[in-house]
């Protein structure tokens, strides 16, 4: 337009002026509305995404976005809701996080994320059976035989070495109860122990004290 006004009165630049001067006042006209349609169109989106963003199936996208990013328990926390197959993904999740704790000798968060799992897995029982093992073993180093007994009798029947083990503990447990002077618990002990290592010799001792403490009603052992 301003072009145009520079040189007025040649052909017909007046009329050309004339009409970017019009699209310029049109423009102008717009501009206001368009900004506001802008504005509601964003704050639009922002409610929108606020709302969705509470949504079920927001939250699933979310959880299974996090699960393939490797964050189980992340994903996990996204799951509070009923949407799409969440029992199957849940399970997936759990199954997962606790074969990744497992790899990186995290046995007791395995453990409870693996115990979690309702569905049917190939080897979830003896991925469990390890968990309470390691747990079981770990307990028994540092001196904590009830502990490690409870983990050895959670194992599967017949799993590893877990009778001898059990053994063991209570073994453990009536040497500890008899240096207490606490008979009748080591005499518990002794017999649970069955037989293991040399039982029946430590056994005699305190049974000869325990009957010769005896009175009547007491219940006492003796022998095999």
């Amino acid at each position: 337009a301003r072009a145009f006004e520079r040189i007025t009165g040649y052909q017909d630049a007046d009329a050309q002026a004339a009409e970017c001067q019009r699209v310029l006042d049109r423009r102008a006209s717009l501009k206001k509305p368009l900004l506001l349609l802008r504005v509601a169109v964003i704050l639009g989106l922002i409610v929108g995404f606020i709302l969705f963003s509470r949504t079920d199936r927001f939250q699933y996208h979310l959880a299974r976005l996090a699960h393939r990013m490797g964050a189980d328990s992340v994903a996990a926390a996204f799951l509070s809701n009923e949407y799409g197959d969440t029992d199957a993904l849940l399970e997936e999740i759990y199954y997962d996080e606790g074969v990744e704790h497992m790899e990186n000798g995290r046995y007791k968060k395995a453990l409870n994320v693996l115990m979690k799992c309702t569905a049917p897995h190939s080897d979830l029982q003896s991925r469990l059976d390890e968990c309470n093992y390691a747990l079981g073993d770990e307990a028994f180093n540092e001196g904590h035989n009830k502990i490690a007994k409870d983990y050895f009798k959670a194992c599967s029947e017949g799993y590893r070495d877990c009778t001898r083990r059990i053994e063991e503990c209570n073994y453990n447990q009536a040497l500890d109860s008899l240096a207490e002077e606490n008979l009748q618990e080591a005499l518990d002990h002794f017999i649970s122990a069955n037989n293991y290592a040399d039982t029946a010799q430590l056994r005699y001792e305190p049974e000869l004290k325990y009957l010769s403490e005896a009175r009547d009603g007491d219940v006492v052992y003796f022998g095999s």
